[in-house]
């Protein structure tokens, strides 16, 4: 198994995938170097496990430690918020910012519409 503070497919279908975080941007599909990830260009337009030998939501190289998947995604905990400051020297702000992070707050109304929002 891998370390228990490493990240893997699992987290990433469970809090992206499952709960509809998931922009369908198809990062994780193109980085996974294993292949064991495809993409519903049908239906879901998410992201899934096409390994026979594992549950939907698991993958046997991420539980030997591959975690490129979850670095792949930016809808994925606090890669979101490292790249936009890495990106633009802020996190993002008002309409911009990522609503289904745990912990990420809307503003109140009249912050949305204020002018410095536009920025």
């Amino acid at each position: 198994m891998g370390s228990p503070d490493k990240t893997q497919w699992r987290e990433l279908y469970h809090e992206v995938v499952e709960t509809n975080l998931c922009t369908g941007c198809a990062a994780c599909v193109m980085a996974c170097p294993r292949d064991v990830l495809d993409y519903d260009h049908s239906e879901t337009y998410h992201p899934f496990n096409i390994e026979l030998s594992t549950a939907v939501d698991d993958c046997v190289h991420g539980q030997r430690g591959c975690d490129i998947c979850t670095r792949a995604c930016p809808r994925f905990r606090a890669w979101e918020l490292e790249s936009d400051q890495a990106l633009f020297g802020r996190p993002r702000r008002g309409r911009r910012a990522a609503w289904g992070r745990p912990g990420a707050r809307r503003p109140s109304r009249s912050a949305r519409s204020a002018p410095s929002d536009r920025s």
